[in-house]
């Protein structure tokens, strides 16, 4: 099992400015806590992952998070059914404004450092793991742009079915067929790969979301998946404070354990996990408070406040080497 260490010149703000970010929250914020004060339709018993206890951990928005005494994930403690998550999107102005205006203005510094890197990703694994990977689902939310790189640039490859309600996806590319649903799809379509970024967070049954996941697989096709982990140092120092921490879009914060856990060996080959964050230290940085300094955020708040830009990136580069930076990302086989 591979793990990844990428260090980059890239800076949160290039792909994330804080300004519309600002606005985005405060949409967010609004419409979050309108729908955790209706009637939610599911309510978490047990971790997923490990089954192990939830405990409280925090409040964000209205929304009450717990952790799990097992493998110390953090989860949404109710949350709507997946019906209820569509309704959602499909009416949420803050989504609207995430597509028409992030994005957008982003378009060009996404596709540079972010999906240009990620399906170089997806292309290395395939060329390690599947080099005749013919088929694709595409469980991304507003994964359009991705999915048409990967369309152009993956010779092998015969047709991709774009999957998440939020997907963006049309027919402008011969190979990419917009059929939202399909993953929970009765029969379940079969492929060789499955593209998940960002969609772990938010689902609203993990336990079920990776057993369609697993249905929709040929015998030894993989999924591609990114998740925000509750093991990262910006998780870790910040808690309920995390930028990361954007219900409903971030339910599910899986520790490393957790992740292991939710793909155990006897089902899954995991053939990478790793943490190739590099917000950590800066989102940390830039949200310190001076009462954070106590116990061990003494130590933290001296190494981000005092240390120069090389011992921050070689702390940034310790997270990943040793998977605690909060972004993580895993090549998982179905066995």
């Amino acid at each position: 099992m591979k793990t990844i260490v990428s260090m980059q010149e890239l800076r949160e703000l290039e792909i994330k400015p804080s300004k519309l970010l600002t606005e985005y929250r405060s949409l967010l914020e609004g419409e979050v806590r309108a729908l955790w004060k209706s009637r939610l339709a599911v309510k978490l018993e047990r971790c997923p992952a490990c089954g192990g206890k939830l405990e409280k951990a925090f409040e964000k928005w209205g929304v009450n998070y717990d952790k799990c005494g097992g493998c110390s994930s953090l989860f949404a403690a109710t949350r709507p059914d997946e019906d209820g998550l569509g309704r959602f999107y499909a009416h949420s102005h803050a989504a609207a404004f995430w597509r028409d205006q992030v994005l957008e203005t982003t378009e060009a510094a996404r596709m540079e450092k972010l999906l240009v890197p990620r399906c170089e990703w997806v292309l290395a694994g395939l060329a390690e793991y599947l080099p005749n990977a013919a088929t694709a689902l595409d469980h991304t939310p507003f994964g359009a742009p991705l999915l048409r790189l990967m369309a152009e640039q993956l010779a092998s490859l015969e047709s991709i079915i774009a999957a998440h309600p939020l997907s963006g996806a049309g027919t402008s590319h011969s190979k990419a067929i917009s059929s939202p649903g399909a993953l929970y799809a009765k029969p379940e379509p079969k492929v060789d790969f499955i593209l998940a970024f960002d969609s772990l967070d938010r689902a609203s049954d993990p336990k079920k979301f990776v057993a369609a996941l697993r249905a929709c697989l040929n015998p030894e096709g993989i999924t591609f998946l990114t998740a925000t982990s509750s093991s990262g140092l910006e998780i870790q120092v910040l808690g309920s404070r995390s930028t990361s921490i954007l219900p409903p879009d971030r339910l599910n914060l899986f520790s490393i354990e957790g992740l292991q856990a939710l793909f155990p060996e006897k089902e899954w080959e995991t053939c990478e996990i790793s943490t190739p964050g590099m917000f950590d230290v800066e989102v940390v940085k830039g949200h310190l408070r001076p009462e954070d300094a106590a116990g061990a955020g003494v130590f933290f708040d001296y190494v981000i406040r005092q240390r120069g830009p090389e011992c921050l990136d070689a702390l940034q580069e310790f997270l990943q080497q040793n998977r605690l930076s909060s972004f993580a990302r895993l090549i998982v086989r179905k066995r």
